[in-house]
């Protein structure tokens, strides 16, 4: 009997072993089906090894959201870097800085709106769909850099839009996709869009 119990002490380790090594497994994979669970929720880590745009969550730019105040329209040139404030607290509105300097984003294109939207949501997910396919583009020239890059665009609400006839998106790439996040620090060395 007490040799059936060591056998079974031996087998309980054993087991206990396997599946810490499963767990181990599935943490570092990402889960069985071998997909990245990071890159499906659109954290902010990923492999470091190839950039790639994500969209964020948190880039519903409309001025009047539950989360906050107001943030006024704006439409920076490509080349343009900025802060804003649902990346930086220490911002109210989106703020034009120097590439030279820690900025939250850099503006790679703008695009045009076209089309009628029933809401913001729709507004939001065509912006997004430009400026993703925008994002895909440049971030070739940026595949050695090792860094996570989220696309992001600056979009009129669906009222500017419609009654303002404000029609212009500015995309941009970032490092974050939340407040407090990691900021770019130099220019980014993409090409110019057509």
């Amino acid at each position: 009997m007490l040799l059936t119990m060591k056998k079974l002490g031996l087998t309980a380790l054993l087991a206990t072993l396997l599946v810490a090594a499963v767990t181990v497994v599935a943490i570092t994979t990402g889960g069985p089906d071998g997909k990245d669970a990071r890159r499906d929720a659109r954290s902010a880590t990923d492999a470091k090894t190839s950039p790639s745009p994500r969209p964020s969550p948190s880039t519903d730019n409309s001025p009047s959201t539950a989360a906050g105040p107001a943030i006024p329209y704006v439409v920076l040139k490509p080349g343009e870097c900025f802060d804003h404030p649902r990346l930086d607290r220490s911002v109210r509105k989106v703020t034009a800085r120097s590439c030279g300097v820690p900025h939250d984003g850099q503006v790679i294109s703008n695009r045009t709106l076209t089309g009628d939207f029933g809401s913001d949501a729709a507004l939001r997910r065509k912006a997004m769909e430009l400026c993703e396919a925008d994002a895909k583009k440049q971030l070739k020239s940026l595949s050695g850099d090792g860094r996570f890059y989220y696309f992001y665009a600056l979009y009129p609400t669906r009222l500017t839009y419609d009654y303002q006839n404000q029609d212009e998106i500015s995309c941009a790439l970032t490092l974050s996709d939340k407040r407090g996040g990691p900021k770019l620090s130099a220019p980014l060395n993409v090409p110019p869009l057509p």
